[in-house]
């Protein structure tokens, strides 16, 4: 894919807005910030994904390597939420250079179905050669959820730093000849709810203080969702489990970190 800046290129023209993801069909993770934990967290479980030295703060959209289960055959998104991610299409942040210095702008994707001329789309620029409304608004956007990511990736490292992330071996249950099994997923992480609990009162000031705190409750509250996705991930499949089997597999998602009586002291 190549992304090209909004500039005087591209006076004349404009562009059209996305309805349909079926660009994001082979996305199993998406990154998450803290400005969608609200909408998120009944919609997808939430994990960490460990990258080298930085931590993410992950959606976990599928139970299989690039299969997106909340994107449907005609490209339709199937849950009330879209991750602000694919909200942004056809739009990115792209690093430009201006006087000599790498700075980021709003890139556009060049493609045909996206950029049209102005009659047929949306205007990239009004008639006073400025911006338009609707490109400024997406810019709001983008800016806000770039300052929203950076404070997130900020708490992830807090939490890394803790000691507080552990292998999250997810169970779900697939279809096979011989009827369901439970399967597996690694490669995420998660909060190990112990060693939250023992925290010192400093340590939960500071995780309080970044935010680190309403990201960790938004993790363990969206565990009832894998029971969800994996609901959707039999959908279509033969020799389904049963409502029970997937009751009993939700029961046991959390199973070594259920939510205790503890006192949170911030004073």
């Amino acid at each position: 894919m190549l992304w090209i800046p909004i500039d005087k290129n591209l006076r004349g023209r404009g562009f059209r807005q996305n309805n349909n993801f079926a660009f994001a069909k082979d996305a199993s993770v998406v990154e998450l910030s803290l400005f969608e934990l609200k909408n998120s967290v009944g919609t997808m479980p939430i994990g960490f994904l460990v990258e080298k030295e930085r931590v993410f703060l992950a959606g976990l959209l599928g139970l299989e390597t690039n299969r997106n289960l909340f994107v449907d055959s005609a490209g339709n998104w199937l849950s009330r939420y879209v991750p602000a991610m694919f909200r942004e299409y056809p739009f990115r942040l792209i690093d430009v250079k201006v006087s000599g210095e790498m700075k980021k702008t709003i890139g556009v994707l060049e493609d045909a179905p996206t950029i049209v001329e102005e009659k047929d789309g949306i205007p990239f620029f009004d008639e006073e050669g400025k911006l338009s409304k609707s490109i400024l608004k997406i810019a709001d956007f983008m800016n806000q959820k770039l300052i929203s990511e950076t404070l997130t990736r900020q708490a992830c490292k807090v939490i890394q730093d803790l000691g507080l992330l552990i292998p999250w071996d997810l169970a779900y249950i697939r279809s096979t000849k011989n009827g369901p099994k439970k399967q597996i997923l690694t490669g995420l992480s998660r909060v190990d709810e112990q060693k939250f609990k023992n925290l010192s009162d400093k340590d939960l000031l500071h995780l309080n203080k970044v935010h680190g705190a309403a990201i960790i409750f938004a993790h363990f509250f969206s565990g009832e969702m894998v029971y969800q996705l994996n609901k959707l991930f039999l959908a279509d499949e033969p020799g389904r489990a049963t409502e029970q089997e997937l009751k009993e597999l939700g029961d046991s998602i959390f199973a070594e970190e259920q939510l205790s009586d503890f006192e949170l002291n911030f004073d």
